[in-house]
């Protein structure tokens, strides 16, 4: 088992290599097939290994509950962005240390009444075709040992689109225009919310939702529109007192958090929704 410590050297300086992270609907077969192979190889870790995904599941609400939500501070909701970005760095480390060059894919939510989108079909089909389970719909939740009422595998309760729930381009774009990070930051965490309760099932209890492996591929789309706010908005961002906060359990402060670029990846494109995207 490693140590989360020396799991990686957090970069100072720009990566030799900037990976892009894409939407899912965009994924080639190629790049599917080496995701859903990472994500089941770190399945199968146990528990307690820190290189697995039950552990990294872990660590954001039961056992962990590391998680930064609804931290209230005189600013608002402070740690929400920089905490889950340096959740997915790490997470995405450890994948890309089983399969090379994988990155978390986003799932483009946004809603549009001419071509409604809802869980992506590489999140909503049970089995693959070549009969094995798709580790992308279903994962079990291994905690150890067992809690009362703990939930032995990952649901979900969804009905489809639910566009009181989804934001439009249009949303979105209003968001983005915002110049205050904590106006931002909140308004993007009351829709990050919306979208959990509108899966339901496990993604709707903040205890397991990160089990879900769509929670990775929802909380990477609020991940890219932080990073498309912050082209937008060049320095504007989380004040001083803020940046050399830790972010627990990860070896991060919230200063290593604000560039993509130095952390290794970017996003592959800069509309809200990407066309084509069903």
């Amino acid at each position: 088992m490693t140590d989360t410590a020396t799991v990686t050297d957090v970069p100072q300086h720009p990566a030799g290599t900037v990976r892009h992270r894409l939407s899912v609907a965009k994924l080639n077969e190629q790049q599917l097939d080496g995701y859903r192979t990472a994500i089941t190889q770190a399945g199968q870790f146990t528990p307690g290994d820190n290189r697995g995904y039950q552990w990294f599941a872990g660590q954001h609400g039961i056992p962990g509950n590391f998680c930064q939500h609804h931290t209230q501070s005189e600013h608002g909701r402070r740690f929400f962005l920089p905490w889950h970005r340096a959740y997915l760095y790490f997470f995405e480390l450890a994948l890309q240390d089983l399969v090379p060059d994988v990155t978390q894919p986003w799932w483009d939510w946004t809603y549009d009444d001419q071509n409604p989108i809802w869980i992506p079909e590489a999140y909503a089909v049970d089995g693959l075709p070549d009969g094995t389970p798709n580790p992308l719909f279903r994962q079990t939740i291994d905690v150890r040992p067992r809690r009362a009422g703990q939930p032995q595998a990952t649901v979900r309760a969804d009905g489809g689109p639910d566009p009181r729930a989804q934001p439009t381009q249009d949303d979105l774009e209003t968001l983005l225009n915002e110049s205050d990070f904590f106006t931002f930051s909140l308004q993007l965490e009351d829709i990050h919310d919306g979208i959990h309760v509108a899966v339901g099932g496990t993604m709707a209890n903040i205890a397991w939702a990160a089990y879900d492996p769509l929670f990775f591929a929802h909380h990477t789309m609020i991940d890219r529109l932080w990073s498309m706010w912050q082209d937008r908005h060049g320095a504007a961002g989380p004040t001083d007192d803020m940046l050399g906060e830790a972010l627990p359990p990860w070896h991060m402060t919230v200063q290593q958090t604000l560039d993509v670029d130095t952390l290794g990846y970017t996003y592959s494109a800069t509309s809200v929704r990407v066309p084509g995207n069903v």
